[in-house]
C-alpha cells in the first residue's frame, strides 16, 4: 500500500486477510548473539537456547 506521496506505509492485516500460501516480505536485520540469547531469555528460555553446551547435546546440535 502506498500513500499520495508515494511511500510506503504499513497494511495492518486481521486473520481473515490471509491465505495459505501467501508469502509476505520484510526488511532484512540483522541479530547478533546477545540480541537472539536476551530475546530467548524473555521469550523462550529453554536451555538449549540459552546455553551452548546444551544446545550442543540436542538432536540440531
Amino acid at each position: 500500500m502506498t500513500d499520495n506521496a508515494g511511500a510506503s506505509t504499513p497494511r495492518v492485516l486481521f486473520i481473515d486477510d490471509l491465505q495459505v500460501g501467501q508469502r509476505f516480505t520484510s526488511v532484512e536485520t540483522r541479530v547478533d548473539r546477545d540480541e537472539l540469547v536476551e530475546f530467548a531469555e524473555r521469550y523462550d528460555p529453554q536451555p538449549f537456547h540459552l546455553d551452548d553446551e546444551r544446545a550442543r547435546s540436542t538432536i540440531f546440535k
